[in-house]
């Protein structure tokens, strides 16, 4: 049986997926692009402003042409096309990746940029708590330098690679990743949330950490729900040795719990809580 071709959209167009990279790409032989993750449900992107805004901030930050970005407009139109030449309808996850258009070596030719966005189907529309709870564990052979660019969701993502490469070797679901001191950052694609003493943890930006539009969300619902949440003080592993939740977050997945870390074992009560207060949020604003 043939299997259905999947479409992309290069720059506004509706394109066959294994048609459109160049070996010129910036992207791929640099590493010089950005990404935001979404998740849509129907033909809606959620949480579709914040996401933009995040995405002009990298831009900024990566001496890219804010300008040549197209319009939060043109981004709905884009991926409303999309999702119907692909018939995802129910809800799916999209990749917005912007990368510098041109040729030219390390020293690029343009700072203006093109963009692809991908999309996959997720089969339920709403946000869903894995059954089974993940495993995780430290990735130490590489720890992250904070600053600017370590905080940005570049297509040069060798460090996360190796990172989820060394869950799989060891049997794990995902890797905790620290910085250069040891501390606590975010697992491979994920913000890191830790839930002991009626207190919500999550590591500080300073740290180094994606500044998550799913992780700001989760701390809006913690605080409107009376849970207090500490997002600038340092975590360190052993904090997590006597945690009662630990959860991890982004855009696509909502919330995903984790049930074991060497040999400790959490509960998800909280994350079951945060998980329906995040579906009522999408349903009421978008």
């Amino acid at each position: 049986m043939t299997e259905k071709p999947l479409f992309v959209c290069i720059n506004g167009d509706i394109e066959p997926e294994k048609s459109w990279l160049s070996i010129q790409n910036r992207s791929f032989k640099y590493g010089d692009g950005i990404y935001e993750t979404v998740r849509a449900r129907g033909t809606r992107i959620l949480f579709l402003n914040e996401h933009y805004q995040h995405l002009c901030e990298s831009m900024k930050a990566m001496n890219m042409d804010i300008e040549s970005l197209p319009t939060i407009q043109e981004i709905e139109n884009a991926v409303s096309r999309l999702l119907y030449r692909n018939k995802f309808l129910v809800a799916s996850s999209l990749r917005f990746t912007v990368f510098r258009s041109g040729a030219g070596g390390l020293n690029p030719e343009y700072n203006k940029v093109e963009y692809c966005i991908e999309a996959s189907p997720i089969e339920k529309g709403k946000f869903e708590l894995n059954t089974k709870g993940l495993s995780v564990g430290i990735y130490n052979d590489n720890p992250i330098y904070p600053s600017v660019i370590s905080s940005l969701k570049t297509t040069s993502a060798i460090l996360r690679v190796m990172a989820a490469n060394y869950a799989y070797k060891n049997n794990l679901n995902d890797s905790l990743l620290i910085n250069h001191k040891g501390n606590l950052v975010e697992a491979t694609s994920s913000n890191l949330f830790i839930y002991k003493n009626k207190i919500l943890y999550t590591p500080p930006l300073s740290d180094g950490c994606v500044n998550g539009i799913m992780r700001n969300t989760v701390i809006e619902l913690a605080r409107e729900s009376g849970i207090e949440v500490v997002d600038n003080q340092s975590l360190a592993p052993h904090d997590i040795e006597n945690a009662t939740e630990l959860f991890l977050t982004n855009a696509t997945n909502g919330i995903r719990w984790v049930i074991a870390y060497k040999n400790f074992r959490f509960y998800n009560h909280l994350s079951k809580s945060l998980i329906s207060l995040l579906n009522k949020k999408t349903e009421l604003n978008n």
